[in-house]
């Protein structure tokens, strides 16, 4: 499977997905399925999308609790947060080569990396 999310505006989105499917097994419910969830399960043992939902439209930072394993998450916030204050001031965000000199990675046909000369 191949998805990716795009978003709509501030609280929506909507996803694209590329699947091969298996038509003699059962994997995805129609979306006329009933809930096969009850609430009691999903407060029990929440999944994927309970996590998503459970953040509100718009995430709200001051309420979540940072732990030491979303170290990956400050880190992300930080780096963004540093590129819109270049963006701010003016200068290129991290990532961004004008010039082909200024390319660190090249990636040719044949699923090669070839690093900076």
């Amino acid at each position: 499977m191949v998805g990716w999310w795009v978003p709509i505006d501030n609280e929506n989105t909507i996803g694209f997905h590329v699947e091969l499917i298996d038509h003699e097994k059962k994997i995805f419910q129609p979306p006329d399925a009933p809930v096969i969830r009850d609430y009691e399960t999903k407060q029990r043992e929440p999944d994927d999308w309970e996590a998503q939902v459970s953040q509100r439209p718009i995430t709200r930072h001051a309420l979540e609790n940072l732990a030491t394993s979303d170290r990956g998450v400050v880190l992300f916030r930080r780096r963004l947060s540093e590129a819109i204050d270049a963006m701010e001031r003016g200068e290129d965000p991290p990532g961004i080569a004008r010039t082909p000199q200024d390319q660190v990675v090249v990636i040719p046909s044949g699923n090669e990396v070839v690093g900076p000369s």
